[in-house]
């Protein structure tokens, strides 16, 4: 709801306003006025009395006054007064003679330096006795512990080399038990064979007759047959490509079979210069058939090659077959 303002209420706000902004603009000019008036540096201040002096020459704390003109002025001559006659001297007195201040010389015992010396020299030679222990100490100490070291490497060679050396004889060991199995295996089936080819019979041979094989002139008590086991060679190895000019038929009073390879070793000439039994490649061990192997594979010729190494090997392997 509006109210409106009567005439003299309008008058009183009008004065009010008017009023309040002159009393806002003297207030504001008060406040500005001393900007106007305001010196830099202020006036009224006294100055700074600077003393210019000779600083090298100076002395003391407060300036010295300025200097007076002395005046001059004029002396008259005084006539001189006579002279009073000089005092008669003093008595001498005895010259006290001042003590003398003599230089003291220390002199040293010539034992006493000697001896001095004797003993630097014994302490030089125990330091040095001390050192020369202590390096042979050090050098033994070295020497033991090399000693100990070469023992303990010796011994464990020792060690491995009789592990190694059981190990092998383990191994042949077990490489004849196996070969021995085999060829008794061999054996076994060979007699079963021979037996059941033969009947039950009490004679002794391989011609299809009854009785003993053997001839006129023999041993009654031999146990093998004349001709039971058979073999041909076959090289191989290093020694294929030498001609072979003799190669002669092995047979062996055995009634095992099975395959035996010689090492064999040839000069220049063809002739056979080593003949040794190897594992490697055969199936028995039989030393009857290894035996006839060897002594056969002596007996072969090659063809001569000048130009051939001194020794060429290969081998011979043998099949034996019981017939």
């Amino acid at each position: 709801m509006n109210r409106t303002l009567t005439e003299s209420e309008i008058r009183g706000d009008r004065t009010g306003k008017i009023t309040a902004g002159i009393g806002t603009v003297l207030i504001l000019v008060l406040l500005i006025w001393p900007i106007f008036f305001f010196q830099n540096p202020p006036p009224g201040q006294p100055g700074i009395l600077v003393n210019l002096g000779f600083v090298d020459m100076g002395q003391g704390e407060e300036n010295a006054a300025a200097p007076v003109q002395p005046e001059v002025k004029e002396v008259t001559p005084t006539p001189p007064a006579p002279a009073d006659p000089p005092p008669p001297p003093p008595p001498a007195a005895d010259p006290t003679p001042a003590p003398q201040q003599r230089d003291v010389v220390v002199t040293e015992d010539p034992a006493e330096v000697a001896l001095r010396k004797q003993k630097a020299r014994e302490e030089a030679a125990r330091q040095a006795e001390q050192r020369r222990q202590r390096q042979e100490a050090d050098a033994e100490q070295r020497r033991r512990q090399q000693e100990e070291a070469a023992e303990r490497r010796r011994q464990q060679e020792e060690a491995a080399e009789r592990r190694r050396q059981q190990e092998a004889a383990a191994a042949a060991k077990r490489a004849a038990e196996e070969a021995e199995r085999r060829r008794q295996a061999e054996a076994d089936a060979l007699k079963g064979q021979l037996g059941g080819a033969f009947g039950q019979g009490s004679g002794n041979g391989n011609t299809g007759r009854p009785g003993n094989q053997g001839v006129d002139d023999g041993d009654p008590n031999a146990d093998r047959l004349s001709g039971i086991s058979t073999g041909s060679g076959r090289v191989s190895g290093g020694l294929g490509g030498r001609g072979v000019l003799a190669s002669p038929p092995v047979q062996e009073n055995s009634q095992v079979s099975g395959t035996v390879v010689v090492e064999v070793c040839v000069n220049p000439d063809g002739e056979i210069t080593k003949a040794n039994y190897t594992q490697n490649g055969s199936s028995t061990a039989d030393p009857t058939l290894v035996a006839a192997a060897t002594k056969n594979a002596r007996r072969w010729r090659f063809a001569a090659n000048p130009m051939a190494p001194a020794e060429q090997c290969g081998r011979i392997s043998y099949n034996f077959k019981v017939q």
